[in-house]
């Protein structure tokens, strides 16, 4: 049986910026917990934020509106050069996709943050594993845990270890 490599964090092009973002369903209560880090491409920490979101319908559903989430962040700071990293691919497979209008009960979200995600200059929407976007969700379970929203330009004690080995493997 082969082993399967286990996938880090990557280093992204020189002046951009990566988000890796994650979200937590809880179909019991129809809550997600929204998580995202900024860092730039030497893997330093620039910022992250958490929140809770109520009325939500699925685990997809949480994965857009975490998307909605960092594309806000990255318009209201008025940032350039970004790669939004997820390890959703039914999302990147959605957002990228021109050909055809998303017909799905999520298609209206979908279109908006299509929209959202063009307004941005010199920004993509890649996939990764979920082993790559550890930060992200961990910040996702602090919100949920804690029932917590929060922004933080200082790297909290819960993520400082995984940020410093993750940016050793550049």
């Amino acid at each position: 049986m082969a082993k399967r490599r286990v996938l880090k964090w990557r280093a992204h092009p020189q002046g951009w910026m990566k988000i890796n973002f994650d979200g937590a369903f809880d179909s019991g209560t129809s809550r997600a917990a929204v998580g995202f880090v900024v860092r730039d491409d030497t893997g330093t920490y620039m910022d992250a934020a958490g929140k809770i979101i109520y009325h939500i319908v699925s685990a997809e559903h949480a994965e857009l509106v975490t998307c909605r989430e960092a594309i806000g962040f990255v318009i209201n700071h008025s940032l350039h050069l970004v790669i939004f990293e997820t390890y959703c691919l039914t999302l990147k497979q959605q957002l990228c996709q021109t050909r055809t209008q998303n017909i799905s009960a999520l298609g209206r979200l979908y279109d908006d943050i299509s929209e959202d995600l063009g307004s941005i200059p010199n920004s993509r929407l890649v996939h990764a594993r979920r082993e790559a976007n550890k930060v992200a969700h961990l910040l996702a379970a602090h919100a949920s845990a804690h029932d917590l929203d929060f922004y933080w330009s200082h790297a909290p004690f819960f993520i400082q270890d995984v940020i410093n080995e993750e940016k050793f493997v550049l």
